[in-house]
């Protein structure tokens, strides 16, 4: 049937990227003619604003105007949102001021989900199950997720789907598992990076997107996937910083609209700095991918308060703020995480000579012995034990302190800055050792409550027993070498990376580096 005089055959580009009812009226259809309220004087408004310019497919036109070839309301307009690619505004980056004066906020851009994403997430049952189990083991030594707006809007089953709820609960659902005998690089671990690729190409920049990254990071470095876990947390800091959340922490983000999602905003960004820390334990060598944050910079509040949304009584810390056990679990962290980076920038920084580094190592060591104090004040005052920040401080200690780093660095090898007093690591070493008997008695310690951020501490107390064992033979170092590896493969159900420690302690053994 031939196509009525000034109508095309198909809906215009923008009605179709946009999903939008479309009259296709030519030479511009009357939906873009509505929101180019800027007429073709300056037609590049019409993009930034509304991000849609009106064209239509030479196949799309009338064919009795043979004259035209693609009807567009304004060649230039195209043009710009044809440099855009992905329907995402160069102006966002190209000029900041002109993008938040004239467009405000980024669009919405389609994203589907394939359908093993969607297989792998289940119906509601399934998502009740998972969540209650991130939120009951995960969440607690990393609360950067709000468990209050994660229920009520993303697991409500009234809410609208959107792909990047999906994708962060499809995040969830990943770190929430154990991965049982099969590989961690799963189908579903590839299928959740593709789609997080393909986010990007589609230009969607999103804070659940930032979220779900975090996990997938966290995800990596549990199971020792490198280096994509060193990469994909470069990853995250880049796109938190293209968000701005890394301003979270000092409260100019400006991005939301209440305090919790504003305490949720700095807890994600503190969440990338405390895995960027723990990920470099092992090669200290290694540059972190996050600036140090100022002194200024605010902690998160007391996780009990977040999460009842409490907030009247609520004052601020700052990272300078001597540690208290009102801190909270997660701000105990984040100092634990902090004071590591000052160890690492200890260890290698050379400007200020030896004698300076050996004094700020003294002070660094002082201050990290007594945020383990309140530490381990804060873990038995909630029941806790042995918790994230203190474990953090632990291997803090030991490797500000480590004989073997300082010879390599060119320490001079002065009472001052050998290693720790053997009473020191001793005690360390009999606090790891607790919590690998507790891990390997059943029912005493559930697996799925531990954080792979104690594992580096562990693993060094086993190399510590593992060499007291060879300097004097005695049995009950033997003994508690045996029961940490009993509980690495313990943990090896839970964390892949605790195998990979095991294949280190016997690698150690075989060629007797100790």
């Amino acid at each position: 049937m031939e196509q009525p005089e000034g109508q095309a055959r198909y809906a215009c580009a923008a009605c179709q990227r946009l999903k939008k009812k479309c009259d296709r009226l030519l030479p511009e259809c009357s939906l873009c003619l509505r929101c180019g309220s800027t007429p073709h004087r300056f037609p590049v408004l019409n993009v930034i604003r509304h991000h849609r310019s009106c064209s239509y497919d030479q196949s799309t036109r009338n064919s009795g105007n043979g004259a035209m070839t693609t009807v567009s309301a304004s060649a230039s307009s195209a043009k710009v949102y044809q440099q855009a690619g992905n329907g995402f505004p160069p102006v966002y980056f190209l000029d900041s001021l002109l993008f938040s004066r004239s467009l405000g906020h980024l669009p919405d851009t389609n994203l589907p989900i394939d359908s093993e994403l969607q297989s792998f997430i289940g119906d509601v049952s399934d998502v009740k199950t998972f969540a209650s189990t991130f939120l009951n083991y995960v969440h607690p030594w990393l609360p950067f997720i709000s468990r209050k707006l994660f229920s009520e809007r993303f697991l409500n089953p009234l809410a609208r789907p959107h792909a990047e709820t999906e994708l962060l609960i499809a995040a969830v659902k990943l770190v929430a598992i154990a991965p049982g005998e099969g590989d961690p690089r799963s189908l579903v671990y590839h299928h959740m990076k593709a789609t997080l690729h393909q986010a990007e190409i589609n230009g969607l920049l999103k804070f659940r997107i930032f979220q779900a990254l975090i996990l997938v990071a966290l995800y990596e470095i549990g199971h020792a996937i490198y280096p994509s876990a060193y990469l994909t947390l470069g990853y995250c800091a880049r796109y938190g910083a293209a968000l701005g959340v890394n301003k979270a922490i000092s409260g100019t983000s400006g991005q939301t609209y209440n305090w919790s999602e504003s305490e949720e905003e700095r807890r994600s960004w503190w969440a990338v700095i405390v895995l960027d820390r723990c990920l470099n334990l092992g090669c200290a060598d290694r540059a972190s991918v996050v600036e140090e944050p100022s002194s200024s910079s605010f902690l998160p509040m007391d996780d009990k308060q977040w999460e009842l949304g409490v907030n009247a009584s609520y004052q601020a810390n700052v990272l300078s703020s001597p540690p208290t056990e009102g801190m909270g679990r997660f701000g105990l962290t984040v100092q634990a995480a902090v004071l590591l980076g000052r160890v690492f920038r200890n260890m290698h920084d050379n400007t200020g000579g030896d004698d300076f580094r050996n004094d700020e190592a003294r002070v660094l060591d002082n201050t990290i012995n007594a945020l383990t104090q309140v530490s381990l004040e804060e873990g038995r005052y909630r029941g806790i034990g042995v918790c994230s920040p203190t474990t953090i401080c632990y291997s803090s200690r030991l490797l500000l302190n480590e004989r073997q780093r300082i010879s390599t660095n060119t320490w001079h090898d002065t009472p001052e800055s050998t290693s720790p007093p053997p009473d020191f690591v001793a005690h360390i070493a009999a606090e790891m050792l607790r919590l690998a008997r507790a891990i390997s008695a059943e029912g005493s310690c559930a697996t799925e409550e531990i954080s792979p951020f104690c594992l580096d501490t562990m693993y060094r107390s086993a190399i510590f027993y593992a060499s007291n064992h060879k300097q004097t033979g005695n049995r009950s170092d033997l003994d508690a070498l045996e029961d940490i590896k009993t509980a690495f493969k313990v943990m090896n159900g839970r964390w892949r990376v605790a195998g990979i420690y095991l294949q280190l302690i016997e690698a150690r053994d075989f060629s007797g580096i100790w």
